[in-house]
């Protein structure tokens, strides 16, 4: 998990032109306020993290050098820094469950 966009890292996977992708993507918090538990459901449409049992955000520890993890990077066979790459979203899965902050 890269918390930064760079050149630097190494790709996570490589692809051809046109291939068929399935990826995932953490919250910003990078899970922190959700914990592993059995499978939840019978299809991909359900997930198999589970919000915390905690009455306030205060009592979950964030570490704030893993907010907002990066997918990827992604090597695309053949293009070259400065292509423009065009891609096609065919399915978007919200979890069960979010999260969301207010400072302020």
């Amino acid at each position: 998990i890269h918390t930064t966009f760079s050149a630097s890292h190494a790709p996570k996977l490589r692809i051809k032109p046109g291939e068929l992708v399935h990826v995932e993507t953490w919250d910003c918090f990078h899970g922190a306020y959700f914990k592993k538990c059995d499978k939840v459901g019978q299809d991909d449409s359900t997930n198999d993290y589970l919000p915390l049992p905690i009455p306030s955000p205060e009592e979950v520890s964030v570490n704030i050098s893993n907010w907002n993890p990066v997918t990827g990077p992604i090597f695309v066979d053949g293009a070259k820094p400065g292509d423009i790459l065009s891609i096609t979203i065919h399915d978007i899965r919200p979890k069960l469950h979010g999260v969301a902050s207010n400072y302020g």
